[in-house]
């Protein structure tokens, strides 16, 4: 998730989204929101690395308390279970072939154990290894909550992209440009645009996570805890939405895509990357063509200046042939005289 952006830009697709949140009543569970309670139990995160991978392992164990934080957060979970093992595999490795080239890790969360492809560079919705080793460790902790309960991936995977705590300005971006190009999308086209091409998967989590922000801002964070809650006691994760949301998921998610204005579609998109780079190839064209257009008036120019200067020799060369009387004489008719 490339989310540390806070260039130009950033504090008015902030706005945007923020709007989009506040569009909505807000409405408070009120299980716990403002008071402060002791920390989770973290579970342990045991790292296995051929010893070709092994100068990754400082850098991630580094991050192990950080990792859990959001995600423990957003799932609510009290006794997180037992340890996770986190795998990082080379490229040519049998775990690497499970997966398409672009894909930098999975998780298996019913077994409790999370996949890194160290040596591919991370791609969206992740822009680091650590927020990898973040994303996949959400998964494992969602799949837990849930209580082996089947959880949509839509919310699997915008869950784990809130877990991370941030949203930047790549994902505005993106998430502007999936809403330009898809317009509307059912929740399962959603599910399975997750296993579609590089684009299309890049197109489901920008959606995913913003649908997710949106329903943690109208609901509270505890939404999902609470669902998850319910999937414990027997619920589906549909009989649990429905129950603390008073609405079905796909009727929230078509309020979800009424609620993005025309305006508020174009806005992010406007501040991303991708119009970034746009307007700047525009920039270079209208630089060029305006480069091409002051050439042609300085040959004009040119051309001009040459002209003045042959006619003026001619002229100055008629008076000096007068002066030295070398020129036949004109008649009244201005024709010159033999």
């Amino acid at each position: 998730m490339n989310r540390g952006d806070r260039r130009g830009g950033g504090l008015l697709v902030f706005l945007s989204v923020l709007l989009i949140i506040l569009a909505l009543p807000s409405v408070s569970f009120g299980q716990g929101e403002s008071g402060r309670s002791s920390p989770p139990a973290v579970p342990v995160l045991r790292f296995e690395a051929p010893v070709e991978l092994s100068g990754y392992l400082p850098r991630l164990e580094s991050a192990e308390e950080k990792v859990l934080e959001g995600a423990l957060a957003r799932t609510g979970l009290e006794s997180p279970g037992g340890p996770i093992r986190v795998i990082l595999a080379a490229n040519g490795s049998p775990l690497a072939a499970r997966a398409p080239g672009w894909v930098s890790g999975y998780a298996y969360g019913e077994l409790g154990v999370v996949v890194l492809l160290v040596e591919r560079v991370p791609t969206y919705p992740t822009g680091s290894l650590q927020e990898v080793l973040r994303h996949e460790i959400a998964h494992v902790l969602i799949e837990r909550a849930a209580g082996g309960g089947e959880v949509p991936r839509w919310f699997h995977e915008g869950l784990a992209m809130a877990a991370d705590g941030r949203w930047g300005l790549s994902d505005a971006g993106r998430f502007a440009v999936a809403l330009v190009r898809i317009r509307k999308l059912t929740l399962p086209q959603l599910d399975a645009a997750f296993g579609g091409t590089a684009g299309e998967v890049a197109s489901a989590y920008a959606l995913a996570g913003a649908f997710v922000r949106q329903l943690e801002g109208r609901y509270g964070t505890k939404l999902a805890p609470l669902i998850f809650a319910g999937m414990r006691d027997g619920e589906t994760f549909s009989e649990a939405f429905q129950r603390l949301t008073g609405v079905s998921e796909a009727t929230a998610q078509r309020a979800f895509f009424r609620s993005q204005g025309s305006w508020m579609r174009w806005l992010p998109f406007l501040t991303s990357y991708d119009f970034l780079w746009f307007a700047m190839a525009l920039l270079a064209l209208a630089a060029i063509w305006r480069r091409r257009a002051r050439n042609q008036e300085i040959e004009q120019m040119w051309d001009d200046e040459e002209r003045w200067l042959v006619e003026r020799q001619q002229r100055q060369q008629e008076r000096w042939l007068e002066q030295h009387r070398l020129m036949p004489e004109k008649n009244s008719d201005g024709e010159w005289i033999n």
